[in-house]
């Protein structure tokens, strides 16, 4: 099981608050507006100095990585990752060069052709599952449904100044609402992994047998969690009823769990969410596509 001790916490939010401030502090040139920070690459590197920092005790490596290489290494992964589910062969590894000069940026010296020492062994179920999470609990709290509900903000900016374990789970507020609620709504609207695909054969059969859990479904089904169910309410973690218990698996089920199911994988959204709030002060505005959102 995956476990941090508090001054590793702390360490890691030194690193991802610092990350922070340099993608604020030197944002890209925009006719259109003073300052713009391409959001997407923003949520991608600080989930990789993330995973750097924790899972590869990189801290101090993490910290002293320019963010160029890290958003080589997540645009190689998410294009491998997107290949992945079309028809065809996938390009292995070996012949996946884009993908291993960006691993030997940040890894120069593992060997990357040896499969047990290639980092992303260690990368892919971090990062790949993380980031969009962060990514769309960041749009949630700071301009969608959390500007009706500012508290929200609060609760996770108050984790990030203070990310333990009983902080994380803290429902010291007039709303008794904690992080881990956020957290845990934003994995059940949000899952890292919509569907999980296994194939089956048996001993004495030649062909293998497809099934589909349709993890996603689980997550949304009005049957399940109500007529609010497409939308974000943290405060239907306060009492769950045990088919909603058994319908939540944003970590999978078992006996195939996530080590970082307990704690650690949500802390870390958490973390990376409240650090990013914490740092964008003043008036932003969101634009997606041709659309605005004000803050």
């Amino acid at each position: 099981m995956l476990a941090l001790k508090p001054t590793q916490w702390a360490n890691v939010l030194a690193v991802i608050r610092k990350a922070t401030r340099t993608w604020l502090d030197a944002p890209v040139p925009s006719n259109d507006y003073k300052l713009y920070i391409p959001l997407t690459c923003m949520i991608q590197s600080l989930t990789l100095r993330l995973v750097l920092a924790t899972l590869f005790d990189m801290e101090e490596h993490a910290l002293g990585i320019h963010d160029f290489p890290l958003m080589q290494l997540a645009d190689a992964i998410n294009e491998t990752w997107v290949s992945s589910k079309k028809p065809g062969k996938v390009l292995p590894f070996e012949e996946n060069q884009c993908l291993q000069d960006s691993l030997h940026e940040i890894f120069p010296d593992i060997d990357l052709m040896n499969p047990k020492m290639n980092p992303l062994n260690m990368i892919l179920p971090g990062f790949e599952t993380m980031w969009r999470v962060v990514f769309r609990m960041f749009i949630e709290i700071g301009f969608t449904s959390g500007q009706r509900n500012p508290q929200w903000k609060d609760i996770l900016t108050a984790f990030a100044r203070k990310p333990t374990r009983a902080q994380f789970i803290a429902k010291e507020n007039d709303f008794q609402i904690s992080a881990e609620y956020l957290v845990k709504e934003a994995l059940r609207l949000y899952p890292p992994t919509r569907r999980i695909h296994r194939a089956f054969q048996t001993d004495n059969s030649i062909r293998r047998r497809y099934f589909a859990a349709d993890i996603e479904g689980c997550h949304l089904d009005k049957v399940i969690w109500g007529s609010d169910a497409l939308r974000f309410n943290p405060a239907r973690w306060a009492k769950l009823t045990i088919f909603q218990e058994m319908a939540y698996m944003p970590f999978g089920g078992k006996p195939f769990e996530c080590p970082a199911k307990q704690f650690f994988g949500p802390m870390a959204i958490g973390l990376l969410v409240g650090s990013v709030l914490s740092e964008l002060g003043g008036s932003w505005t969101l634009k997606i596509g041709g659309e605005e959102v004000k803050r």
